[in-house]
């Protein structure tokens, strides 16, 4: 039942937000395996020098690039297609 007091089918049915599309699903894949492979080996230092390093910020600025072009944006950055 809507707010409305209406009855929805299940055709009608929202998904739960907690549904991610197939794009989502990759971007949520890219950035785990990006988190595991780039940021997770640094983390102990991070917390140690309480800052981090030049190497990652660029890192996570290239992959953010990567990703927006990859999801089709690359012509608000200026970039050309993947």
């Amino acid at each position: 039942m809507n707010c409305l007091g209406r009855h929805l089918s299940t055709a009608e049915a929202p998904l739960p937000i907690t549904t991610l599309t197939e794009e989502e699903e990759l971007l949520k894949k890219s950035v785990a395996d990006f988190a595991r492979e780039k940021v997770l080996p640094f983390v102990r230092q991070m917390d140690h020098d309480a800052k981090m390093p030049r190497s990652l910020i660029t890192s996570m600025h290239e992959q953010g690039k990567r990703l927006y072009c990859r999801m089709g944006y690359s012509v608000h950055l200026g970039l050309p297609p993947p």
